[in-house]
């Protein structure tokens, strides 16, 4: 096991400050790397034939087969449109050049897009005509390649045996143009099959801009959201976000709008929920166990604390907003890089299971809970009756039992503490547990992904367990 000096039962899950010296590039998930930009719609030569030969090198059986196209396109940070996207994932049949041809060969290829245009087209005929007028707002839009510089890739494991990473960041979903993912939205057999979702799903997607894929990924997404929802529950979740649309937040919230896809984006994958840059793991896993349990008190939550109101819990706990993101990268401030839906909901969830221990500030870094401020945002946010079981107290084994006895699985996240990294920030680290068998177990890591490694790594690392009275 990991030497870890714990200096009391409470100590804190993470420490206050970050050691990134032991940290390779490779696992800084969290850099914002500049990137050069091409001309608009350009593509050299090289480009085409470094993209075309990392298509090719790609297996269909590997599990982050779609990153390598992926980082193609977030690498240059192009602006493409929607054309040039098709020539480059599915490139049109070549004409065979004959002669005098050259001269026409831009106009037939020319052509060939109209007809593509064309084909699609009279496909959506298969929709009624105001579904069609919808889904051909986005027929234009440009291509935008999801813009988070993420690596999906086993070497950035921090655990060496992890055998999977599961990252939604690194989905083939995000492939695909907006005009693909309207048509795939309204193709899906729950929302074809139910007029009343039908509408309320265009009614959201009618307030989007041609340019917001990410809300159409996500909206696709919730659909095969793991936990799965009901179709009551998803037509309760669009109406909910329908509204916050046309709600007035506090004016340092920002953007609506992008409030409200970031809300979309937490309770359609909650496993991609992330801290980013700074040490509210605790928090993260606590609002991930929200998004995961009770997708629509987790928006009522987030709509109440934006609106720089109390929020009051399904156990009448009063959660009070806190604001002080709003000076995070000012100054010398932290930057922590997190969402807008991450930063309201961590900082409230950090100032109110602190219990009044300090006055929470992201933006000078506070981090870490310890064991009893951990059960207490359990307990009155997501409504979990939990006791913590400590390594102090019990083998790794015991507490490893008490996990298997919990029955952790997608829809009963269970959360530990656990020796992450050797040292620095998450060398206790809070994860969610969602599967354990006798092999191995699979955690929601906040860094906003899944990862699966043997048992035998969690006997050297784990901590404690936030399981179930009486488990």
């Amino acid at each position: 096991m990991t030497d870890i000096n714990l200096r009391s039962k409470d100590g804190f899950l993470t420490s206050r400050s970050v050691n990134t010296s032991n940290n390779s590039p490779d696992l800084n998930v969290f850099s914002n790397q500049s990137k050069k930009t091409t001309g608009k719609n350009s593509l050299s030569n090289e480009d085409n034939l470094s993209f075309n030969n990392t298509r090719k090198n790609i297996s269909p059986s590997d599990p982050f087969s779609a990153n390598n196209k992926i980082l193609a396109s977030i690498n240059r940070n192009e602006n493409i449109s929607s054309i040039d996207f098709a020539n480059r994932v599915m490139p049109p049949n070549i004409l065979v050049e004959s002669k005098g041809m050259t001269k026409n060969t831009s106009i037939n290829n020319n052509i060939i897009q109209v007809n593509k245009k064309n084909i699609e087209n009279n496909k959506l005929s298969r929709f009624d005509a105001q579904t069609v007028s919808l889904i051909k707002k986005f027929d234009d839009a440009p291509y935008a390649p999801y813009t988070k510089d993420y690596k999906c890739a086993l070497n950035t494991a921090v655990i060496t045996n992890t055998s999977e990473i599961k990252d939604y960041e690194c989905s083939t979903l995000y492939e695909k143009t907006p005009f693909i993912l309207a048509q795939d939205i309204f193709d899906l057999d729950a929302v074809k099959n139910d007029p009343e979702l039908r509408t309320k799903i265009s009614n959201f997607v009618s307030l989007l801009s041609t340019g917001d894929k990410a809300a159409l990924a996500y909206t696709q997404n919730i659909f095969d959201r793991k936990p799965p929802l009901s179709t009551e529950k998803i037509k309760e979740i669009f109406d909910k976000l329908t509204s916050m649309m046309n709600t007035s937040y506090d004016p340092k919230v920002g953007n609506t709008k992008e409030l409200v896809i970031s809300a979309l984006h937490d309770v359609s994958m909650p496993s991609d929920i992330s801290q980013e840059g700074i040490g509210t793991c605790v928090g993260t896993s606590i609002q991930i166990q929200l998004a995961i349990r009770n997708p629509s008190e987790y928006l009522n939550m987030l709509d109440t604390l934006a609106q720089n109101k109390i929020y009051t819990s399904v156990t009448g706990a009063n959660i009070p907003p806190n604001f002080t993101f709003t000076d995070e990268g000012i100054d010398k401030n932290l930057d922590t890089g997190r969402t807008i839906s991450a930063k309201i909901m961590q900082n409230a969830i950090m100032d109110f299971s602190d219990m009044n221990t300090r006055d929470f500030n992201s933006a000078k870094g506070d981090g870490g809970l310890n064991y009893i401020q951990t059960v207490k945002g359990l307990k009155e946010i997501v409504n979990t009756n939990v006791e913590t079981s400590y390594v102090w107290d019990y083998t790794p084994e015991q507490l490893i039992n008490t996990l298997k006895n919990s029955k952790p699985d997608r829809s009963n996240p269970i959360e530990i503490s656990m020796s992450y990294e050797p040292n620095g920030r998450d060398s206790i680290h809070s994860v969610n547990v969602i599967n354990i068998s006798d092999n191995q177990v699979t955690i929601v890591n906040p860094w906003g992904r899944e990862e699966t490694f043997p048992n035998d790594e969690l006997n050297k690392r784990i901590l404690s367990v936030s399981a179930p009275v009486n488990t």
